[in-house]
Order: structure tokens, then C-alpha cells, then sequence
């Protein structure tokens, strides 16, 4: 709850952000190592795990409820209760 509180106190400064971000080059782009987007990823055997070529995890199953649950919260699309 309080990551999701947190979430919603910077939902303004994020869409800045974004927006910001928008006019630059991926390369330009804050967090972003510029050959990141053009690496090849993998997922493991067991598809829990999504690998860089670094061998490091893109993204792991258990976050995937994480994730939707940002996005429907920066996007302002959060059901109501």
C-alpha cells in the first residue's frame, strides 16, 4: 500500500518526466544504457526469468502484477474500489 501511496504523490512528476523524455534520444534518456534497447534478450528454461545478454533479469514472473498495477496507476487507470 505504501508503494502504491508513493506511486500516486509522483504520478505528476513522472508524466513530466515522460514527457521530457519524449524529445530525447534513447540514448539521451535518463536510465537508459544506450545499447539496452538493441540487446537481445532470452527468457530461462523454466520462462520465469527474462535475461539481458548480460545475464541480467529483464523483468521475473512475481512482477508482473507489479507492473500492471503501475502502469493502471500512472496511466490513471486504477479501478475504483
Amino acid at each position: 500500500a505504501e508503494l502504491i501511496l508513493g506511486c500516486v504523490e509522483v504520478t505528476a512528476g513522472l508524466a513530466q518526466t515522460a514527457v521530457d523524455n519524449a524529445s530525447l534520444s534513447v540514448s539521451e534518456q535518463s536510465s537508459t544504457k544506450p545499447n539496452y534497447l538493441t540487446q537481445s534478450l532470452r527468457y530461462t528454461p523454466d520462462s520465469k526469468q527474462l535475461l539481458d545478454e548480460e545475464n541480467d533479469a529483464v523483468m521475473m514472473e512475481w512482477e508482473r502484477p507489479l507492473m500492471k498495477l503501475h502502469a493502471q496507476i500512472i496511466t490513471s487507470q486504477v479501478p475504483s474500489p
